[in-house]
């Protein structure tokens, strides 16, 4: 996966908003593209929950273009979403 650099403007290092987008517990696809984006969320490598927006193309490489810590909503709205993905139970 690459990191553009967009990905970094809320203070998330390149290799934490890699981690919660590669090991996403959530993916949701935003829009049918080309290219797909996908709202994922995902823990980075100090166990904080990140939400990522990826860009994944035809040929499956994928680019980063947004990662941040979730807006304080959802709390909200996440555990519905699992729980109709079947993460958590």
């Amino acid at each position: 996966m690459k990191i553009h650099p967009s990905a970094l403007k809320h203070g998330v290092t390149a290799e934490d908003a890699e981690q919660a987008a590669e090991w996403a517990l959530w993916i949701e696809p935003l829009d049918d593209g080309p290219p797909v984006r996908e709202l994922r969320l995902g823990f980075d490598t100090r166990a904080r929950l990140l939400e990522t927006v990826v860009l994944v193309f035809d040929g499956g490489e994928a680019l980063a273009i947004h990662a941040s810590l979730p807006a304080s909503s959802i709390g909200i709205c996440c555990p519905d979403a699992l729980r109709r993905s079947g993460g958590i139970r």
